[in-house]
């Protein structure tokens, strides 16, 4: 499912918000999706929704993202595999993921930032906004 980006409030009536990046969210939770893809579309991103991990790999392997939003607990294809197939594509895509599960589960998964369910619409849109603004995709990491 694409979501046609919509005008962004703040632009004056009659202009749209230009389109900011590409992402991909993949999540089986139908309300969630529909949500976070919306308020998404609605500051500029253009959105494509997959309902399973098996769709994500499907949809990863014939288009370009920007960055990927995924939850871990998925039937088949989970946020582990989806993330190490992001992680293989050679480009430095951010990866958000998400999950109601402890953070411990998700030990050794390659993600930039985790999110835990339920969370702030808001905050998250912020949290893509951080993502997409970062010049090379992915955050650096920290040297201590």
């Amino acid at each position: 499912m694409k979501n046609i980006p919509m005008t962004d409030p703040t632009v004056q009536s009659g202009q749209t918000a230009p389109l900011r990046s590409r992402l991909l969210i993949v999540d089986d939770d139908t309300l969630l999706t529909w949500s976070l893809a919306n308020a998404l579309t609605r500051v500029g991103y253009e959105v494509t929704v997959a309902r399973s991990g098996e769709k994500a790999l499907l949809l990863l392997g014939e288009e370009r993202f920007d960055i990927v939003v995924t939850d871990f607990d998925l039937p088949g294809a989970g946020g582990k595999e989806i993330a190490a197939f992001v992680r293989g594509l050679g480009r430095e895509i951010p990866i958000v993921l998400m999950s109601a599960s402890e953070q411990d589960e998700m030990l050794g998964v390659s993600a930039d930032v985790f999110v835990e369910k339920p969370f702030d619409l808001n905050e998250m849109v912020k949290t893509i906004d951080t993502l997409a603004s970062l010049p090379s995709g992915r955050p650096k990491a920290q040297n201590s």
